[in-house]
């Protein structure tokens, strides 16, 4: 009865550790992705603004230069990416850590449980044999 109360126990800790890393995981996505998504907004609308500015001009670029912005702002982006998903693989890693604990910790009491009910079923086992033995010796 205790290993069942304890296996229930630890289920419920291991989601209450799940829940928490993902709500900790999406606080931290937030935080590290809102400025940098303003600062590429402001840049993009900076940028539509300076195109609009350019139109009326009527200056115009070689496509390869368009090209090449288009590339450098890929970088750029994918760079900053990589920046943020750092943290979050880290919050990832800690959260399958800890999820293995949990799991090894599952393991291990039912184990613990199943050894429990092998041992009962020898001495079951046991006992039935010795009753058995002495039934048929009072018998002769």
């Amino acid at each position: 009865m205790a290993n069942k109360d304890l296996f229930k126990q630890a289920i419920a800790e291991a989601k209450s550790v799940r829940e928490a890393a993902i709500a900790n995981a999406k606080e931290a996505l937030e935080e590290t992705l809102t400025p940098h998504l303003k600062d590429m907004l402001a840049a993009k609308l900076q940028e539509m603004e300076d195109k609009e500015d350019s139109k009326d001009e009527v200056v115009a670029e070689a496509p390869a230069k368009e090209d090449d912005k288009k590339h450098d702002k890929d970088e750029a982006v994918s760079e900053t990416l990589t920046d943020v998903s750092t943290p979050v693989t880290k919050q990832r890693t800690t959260q399958k850590n800890l999820m293995t604990k949990q799991q090894s910790k599952l393991q291990k009491m039912k184990h613990q449980k199943w050894m429990q009910k092998s041992k009962e079923k020898k001495k079951l086992m046991e006992t039935k044999t010795y009753l058995s033995y002495q039934l048929t010796n009072s018998k002769t």
